[in-house]
């Protein structure tokens, strides 16, 4: 008759007994170990599942290889969208800069165009101004002119009487 033994009596039992559970080998025929030592990492796990594990177990490590394939490729469909928006936007920011650009070359072509205009009106009132101001000198130069005339009629007159008798006398004496 058997008693039932606690996990602490049955570990030391394996100690005594050497018996090492880790080690599948040791559970195998010496055939079966050759096979495992030219086994590639994977083979070895697929076979250690298939031979200690739940019978589930090599479906879901097929599931969890299929998720993992499906989750590269998200990755690499997320970089590549993450690097077609990167590139979208400096796209973006150059197109940016160059509407600011032609921004600022329609409104220095607008001032242009308003100072061509403005320009030439400006030249116009300075013509304008200096016409006025020497129009407004030759009245005051012609009133001087006037008013010189008018002080010098008496002498104008008497030059005159003399020039017609010096005229006159040289007809008269000119025989």
């Amino acid at each position: 008759m058997e008693l039932p033994a606690t996990g602490k009596e049955i570990t030391n039992r394996m100690r005594k007994l050497n018996v090492q559970v880790g080690n599948l080998c040791s559970f195998l025929p010496q055939d079966k170990v050759s096979e495992f030592a030219q086994m590639s990492p994977q083979q070895l796990l697929r076979e250690t599942q298939r031979a200690a594990g739940d019978p589930n177990l090599t479906s879901w490590h097929d599931t969890l290889i299929e998720s993992g394939k499906e989750l590269k490729k998200a990755q690499e469909l997320i970089n590549a969208e993450k690097e077609q928006l990167r590139t979208m936007e400096d796209r973006n920011a150059q197109l940016e800069r160059d509407v600011a650009r032609y921004q600022e070359r329609k409104r220095i072509e607008h001032e242009i165009a308003i100072l061509e205009v403005l320009i030439p009106v400006n030249e116009y009132h300075e013509a304008k101004e200096l016409y006025m101001k020497a129009r407004e000198r030759q009245r005051e130069l012609h009133a001087r002119v006037t008013k010189l005339k008018d002080r010098n009629a008496p002498a104008h007159t008497i030059l005159e009487y003399v020039s017609d008798v010096v005229h006159i006398s040289r007809l008269y004496f000119s025989f």
